[in-house]
């Protein structure tokens, strides 16, 4: 970690103990613009509040732009709780289920499009969902994909909890961890102490390894190369999707070593993949996975049990 941030870090333990508050990623990154987040108390408010943050970061230009594979899908906060809803849908049901039955899956897409009042989006919305179900997700190992999965559970929510944890060490350790050495915007000067809360898109178990995904939306630009995986650094960092990362593998992370009397992070673990949906197309755009080392999720682990940064 950087001096400065260690500094900021000891300062934060001088002062008197924080008070204890329920905290959401979305609310330790709202607070990069001095706002309070109100509570996420669903999956479907948690993918709401990041929906309209990635908006607000969108270029106007997206507008009427021709995104590489989900041409027809505006930009928009709408458009992406609208996805991850049919996405969850999807899992419920099951992927397998859906994907040997398409015409369920336009129903579903239909009845949505018809209350948006998108009804040219009904077609090729319901191609694009089957799609994804037989697009490889980009894992080690044996191919992969959604139609395939024999073992996930759909909007894992989680809560753990953070013993007056300075923002500045968390932020130093995830950019050093994740993405480093790009810039990105800081974390507030602030202790967190008391819960933190959220809800997994998806978690999976592949190849004796489990994974945490997260679905976006974003739009990156108009074309194919916008989501190759040297593209998708730096609006990753701009957007604190190394923070989320962090986040949802600590709990992913605490919750595997409850549960597997044999747990190893270094086998078990396998990492957050995020699918950058409008460029995913199985031959690498649109994906990007990182995994930690169990020396770097240990001291991750130990920032929030309260252990001096």
């Amino acid at each position: 970690a950087d001096a400065p941030a260690l500094a900021a870090a000891r300062a934060c333990r001088l002062r008197p103990p924080a008070p204890w508050r329920i905290s959401s990623y979305s609310g330790l990154t709202l607070r990069l613009d001095a706002e309070a987040a109100p509570l996420a108390e669903s999956a479907h408010d948690d993918v709401a509040q990041e929906a309209q943050a990635d908006a607000e970061r969108e270029p106007a230009s997206a507008v009427g732009g021709l995104p590489a594979l989900l041409n027809a899908l505006p930009p928009g906060a709408a458009s992406g709780v609208f996805v991850h809803s049919l996405l969850e849908w999807m899992a419920h049901t099951g992927f397998a289920a859906v994907a040997a039955n398409p015409s369920a899956l336009r129903d579903r897409v239909a009845r949505g499009c018809a209350l948006r009042q998108w009804p040219q989006l009904i077609d090729p919305l319901t191609e694009q969902l089957l799609a994804w179900l037989h697009t490889p997700l980009g894992l080690p190992g044996a191919p992969a994909t959604l139609a395939g999965l024999g073992a996930y559970q759909a909007e894992l929510e989680f809560w753990f909890a953070a013993q007056q944890l300075p923002l500045p060490a968390l932020d130093a350790h995830t950019r050093a961890m994740l993405l480093p050495g790009l810039p990105r915007p800081a974390l507030a000067a602030d202790t967190l102490n008391g819960m933190l809360k959220g809800f997994a898109d998806l978690v999976l178990c592949h190849d004796g390894r489990y994974y945490v995904v997260d679905y976006k939306t974003n739009w990156l630009g108009p074309l194919r190369a916008d989501y190759a995986p040297a593209a998708l650094a730096a609006p990753l960092a701009e957007s604190r999707y190394d923070l989320q990362a962090a986040i949802y593998l600590l709990a992913l992370h605490r919750h595997l070593r409850e549960r597997l009397p044999d747990y190893q992070c270094e086998r078990h673990l396998g990492g957050a993949l995020y699918l950058f949906l409008r460029g995913w197309d199985g031959h690498g755009h649109g994906v990007w996975h990182a995994c930690p080392s169990a020396a770097e999720m240990d001291a991750l682990d130990q920032l929030f049990a309260g252990a001096p940064a």
